[in-house]
C-alpha cells in the first residue's frame, strides 16, 4: 500500500490536457521518500460527465491517504464521490487541494466530510503536512492549510508564495504517457500575474505577484520532455510579461537543437514587431488573447488595460506573421454589460472571424468566489442547468441536467459551487437567446449581418442600459 494515493479530477476540457500542478506534488512527496499511486481521471473517463458515481468507483483507494487536485468544474463531482468514499471507507484521510478549494476551503469543510484542503502552492505545505501526519505532529503546526479538529473549522496562517521555482523537482513524468495528452508537453515558465481582471481569481493563489524559474531550468525541463513530445504549451498566464526573457528562453531552447513548436499566450499591451517576429520565426503556431470584450467602458471595468481599438489593431497586425492560429477569447455575462455592449462584442469576433487564421471563442461569465465581480455582484449568482447547455459552455456543464442529484448539490450550497452559476441581469435572456442560435464552428457573413441589424435596432430606439 502506498502512503498516498494522488488523484488529478481536473476533467471538464474537451481534450486530455498533462497535469503537471498534480504531478509536482507527486514528485515531491517522492524525492521526501514517501511512496505514491497516481491517477488522472481525464484518461478514465473520456465521456466527461460528472457523475460521482463514477468518479468513486475510479478512486479505489490504494492508500489510507488520498489526495484530490480539483479544478471547479470537477468540484461537485470530487464532494459527491468523497461523501460515498466515507461512508465506505469512513477511516481514510482525504486532503484537496488546487484552484477550487482554495476559493472555497472552509466553505467546503462545513458542509462535506473532506478532512484537510491545501491552500495555494501545494508542494511544500503537502509534504509538511504527511509530515505532521506521520508522525503525530498537531496540524496547526502546517501552514496553507484548512482542517477539521473535534468539529471545529481551524484555519492555519497562510504559507509565504515559493521564491526559488528552480528548487522544486520537475514533474514526475514518470508516471504519465505522453501519448495519452497528444504528445503536447506543458511548461510552466513562471507563477503568478500581476494584473487585476475583474473576473479573475488566480490571486487567491498568486497574490498578484511573480515569481520567475531561470532560463537553465526551464531548458532542463524542456529537454526531459522533447523525446516524448511533439509540440510544447507554455501555460504562464502572460508568457510574454518580460519581452526579452520569453525571447531568451526560445532562443536558449532553439540552441540546445529542440525546434518543437509551441503555442503561449500574449497580451495586448506587450505585443510589438521584435516579439511577434521573434514568436513566429522560431515554431510558434499558435498566440492566445484574452480579448474579453468589445466595449472600451465593460475593459475599463475589467482593469484590462487595453481598448478595444488597441486590441483591434495587435490582431490584425499578428495575422500577418507567420502563425498557424491566432485565438482570441471573448466573456459575455458581465451583470454591468448593457445589450449594446454585448453587441459590440458579438461584432469584434466577427472582425476576428474574418481575418486569415483567426480563430475566436466565447465564454458564459463564471461567478469566482474570489474575484473582484462576485465581491460587488454575488446577490445576483442564480442556478439553472438548462443555461450552460444553451450558453455552449463545457461538456461536463453542458451535461448537468442529466444528473439531478449533482444539481441539487449546486443548488443547496451556492457558497462552494458558485462557479455553476450565472449573474442574473438586465436583458440576460436576450443574450441568451442570441448565443444559442449561434453555430461557433459555421458563423458566416449572414450572421454577422443579423447580428448588426439587431444592434440597430436596438440602438434606433435609443435603447441604453448601464
Amino acid at each position: 500500500m502506498s502512503d498516498i494515493l494522488i488523484l488529478n479530477s481536473g476533467f471538464g476540457e474537451y481534450r486530455p490536457g498533462l497535469p503537471i500542478g498534480p504531478l509536482r506534488i507527486v514528485s515531491i512527496l517522492e524525492e521526501k521518500g514517501f511512496s505514491v499511486d497516481f491517477r488522472d481521471y481525464q484518461l478514465h473517463d473520456p465521456t466527461r460527465h460528472p457523475d460521482p458515481n463514477e468518479f468513486y468507483s475510479f478512486m479505489n483507494p490504494t492508500s489510507d491517504i488520498v489526495g484530490i487536485s480539483v479544478i471547479c468544474n470537477a468540484l461537485p463531482t470530487v464532494l459527491g464521490a468523497v461523501v460515498k468514499l466515507k461512508e465506505e471507507h469512513p477511516d481514510t484521510l482525504v486532503i484537496l487541494g488546487g484552484p477550487a478549494p482554495t476559493d472555497v476551503g472552509g466553505s467546503i469543510l462545513e458542509e462535506y466530510p473532506v478532512d484537510v484542503i491545501v491552500m495555494g502552492e501545494g508542494e511544500y505545505t503537502t509534504v509538511e503536512l504527511m509530515e505532521a501526519l506521520q508522525e503525530g505532529t498537531p496540524l496547526d503546526t502546517v501552514k496553507g492549510i484548512v482542517y477539521r479538529d473535534n468539529g471545529k473549522v481551524i484555519t492555519t496562517p497562510p504559507r509565504e508564495r515559493i521564491k526559488d521555482l528552480d528548487s522544486l523537482p520537475f514533474p514526475a513524468y514518470h508516471h504519465v504517457n505522453f501519448a495519452d495528452y497528444q504528445r503536447l508537453a506543458c511548461i510552466m515558465s513562471a507563477r503568478g500575474c500581476p494584473y487585476d481582471c475583474g473576473f479573475c481569481s488566480a490571486h487567491s493563489i498568486w497574490q498578484r505577484h511573480m515569481e520567475y524559474r531561470s532560463v537553465e531550468n526551464i531548458v532542463e525541463e524542456v529537454l526531459q520532455v522533447a523525446d516524448d513530445s511533439i509540440m510544447l504549451g507554455f501555460l504562464d498566464d502572460t508568457f510574454v510579461i518580460q519581452k526579452s526573457r520569453a525571447m531568451d528562453i526560445i532562443d536558449a531552447i532553439r540552441g540546445e537543437g529542440v525546434d518543437l513548436p509551441y503555442t503561449c499566450n500574449g497580451k495586448i499591451t506587450l505585443m510589438d514587431d521584435e516579439l511577434l517576429t521573434k514568436l513566429s520565426e522560431t515554431g510558434c503556431f499558435q498566440l492566445f488573447y484574452g480579448v474579453e470584450s468589445g466595449s472600451n467602458r465593460v475593459l475599463q471595468k475589467l482593469h484590462k488595460g487595453h481598448t478595444i481599438e488597441q486590441a483591434r489593431e495587435v490582431i490584425r497586425k499578428t495575422v500577418t506573421y507567420d502563425f498557424e492560429r491566432v485565438r482570441t477569447s471573448y466573456i459575455w455575462g458581465f451583470p454591468f454589460s448593457s445589450l449594446e455592449e454585448f453587441y459590440d462584442t458579438l461584432m469584434s469576433m466577427g472582425e476576428d472571424i474574418r481575418l486569415k487564421k483567426a480563430v475566436t471563442q466565447m465564454s458564459l461569465l463564471s461567478p469566482l468566489p474570489s474575484s473582484p465581480i462576485f465581491q460587488e455582484y454575488s446577490h445576483l449568482i442564480r442556478f439553472d442547468p438548462s443555461i450552460q447547455s444553451r450558453a455552449g459552455g463545457l461538456p461536463i456543464k453542458q451535461s448537468l441536467k442529466s444528473y439531478p442529484h449533482v444539481t441539487e448539490m449546486i443548488k443547496e450550497y451556492p457558497q462552494v459551487f458558485s462557479s455553476f452559476y450565472y449573474y442574473d441581469h438586465p436583458e440576460f435572456r436576450q443574450k441568451l437567446e442570441t448565443i444559442s442560435k449561434i453555430d461557433w464552428k459555421i458563423w458566416e457573413v449572414e450572421s454577422e449581418k443579423e447580428l448588426l441589424e439587431k444592434k440597430q435596432n436596438f440602438e434606433g430606439k435609443g435603447g441604453s442600459e448601464e
